[in-house]
């Protein structure tokens, strides 16, 4: 099953390629108590039949190379109101199979976007876990936004861990830095900082 799950996303993989529209690149730095400890790099296309492809590396886990396909559905024709269901597999420290949503919304200057996921891996079922990332935010001017944002955890027969934060961002041209400070009044408080380019 997982050999065939594989096959089925490289057969997609190559035909996202080949009719690519848009994409972007996403980096991200976690940094804790004990300093800058982690990056996360993101890469994604969109093509004009609006297949979508990720592929990222510790994100799902440390040293863990993921890739997800998947196709997105819009509500209006400037593309305001999204939602993307996923497929996808993990390889590495974690070995799996992912199913995940990507939702986003545009209202004027708001916007709310989340991406949830469910990993069942196939090498460690303690590993299994269910995961949201959600933020909502407002634009100010072209350059800057700023907003709130939340993190959800759980792992297989474990409680559920959330991560309240905050986030501010700067925006040039296709180019966002955005800041996010999770439990900033707890001592275990931790920040992650990205870098998104954005093409088409």
């Amino acid at each position: 099953m997982f050999r065939t799950l594989t096959i089925i996303l490289c057969l997609l993989i190559g035909k996202l390629l080949v009719a690519q529209k848009q994409g972007g690149f996403e980096n991200y730095h976690i940094s804790n108590q004990t300093g800058w400890n982690a990056f996360m790099p993101v890469l994604h296309y969109e093509t004009k039949q609006s297949l979508y492809l990720e592929a990222r590396y510790n994100y799902d886990d440390l040293e863990t190379f993921s890739v997800l396909a998947g196709k997105t559905f819009s509500f209006d024709k400037e593309k305001n109101y999204t939602i993307t269901p996923m497929l996808g597999a993990a390889f590495g420290n974690l070995q799996g199979a992912t199913l995940g949503v990507n939702m986003n919304a545009t209202v004027h200057r708001f916007n709310f976007g989340t991406q949830s996921q469910y990993t069942y891996a196939f090498n460690d079922h303690s590993s299994s876990f269910i995961f949201t990332w959600a933020e909502a935010s407002y634009q100010v001017g072209k350059t800057f936004y700023g907003g709130i944002t939340m993190q959800h955890t759980k792992l297989y027969q474990s409680r559920s861990e959330y991560d309240p934060g905050f986030m501010l961002g700067f925006t040039h041209k296709n180019v966002s830095i955005p800041l996010y400070i999770f439990k900033p009044f707890k001592q275990e408080r931790f920040v992650v900082l990205g870098i998104i380019w954005e093409w088409e």
